[in-house]
């Protein structure tokens, strides 16, 4: 139950934090960045963060960035693999293929 609480507390504090220019950032491939400039808008600001290991900025809107919907999001996120993007049939061949013979 605690993990249930502290990852709504999490949720919640994603949804309140002010979004400003040296706030924190992480990006899947790049790591840890910051905000370099926010983009007021009337619905959805558009932010840009600079990330010193690639030596790049990225853009991405407030509502991806609070969603966790692109490369970009609040929290450090670890790339995670996933089989949902392959079709049965692709997977069942594959499984075949590489799969000992009898």
């Amino acid at each position: 139950m605690n993990q249930l609480n502290g990852k709504a507390s999490m949720d919640k504090t994603q949804k309140t934090q002010k979004i400003e220019q040296y706030t924190t950032v992480y990006h899947v491939e790049l790591g840890k960045g910051q905000v370099v400039s926010v983009t007021y808008r009337r619905n959805n600001n558009l932010v840009m963060c600079y990330f010193p290991n690639g030596k790049c900025h990225e853009w991405i809107t407030e509502n991806e960035l609070r969603g966790g919907v692109g490369d970009i999001a609040l929290t450090l996120q670890t790339p995670q693999a996933s089989n949902a993007d392959v079709p049965d049939s692709l997977q069942s061949a594959l499984e075949s293929l590489f799969s000992p013979t009898k």
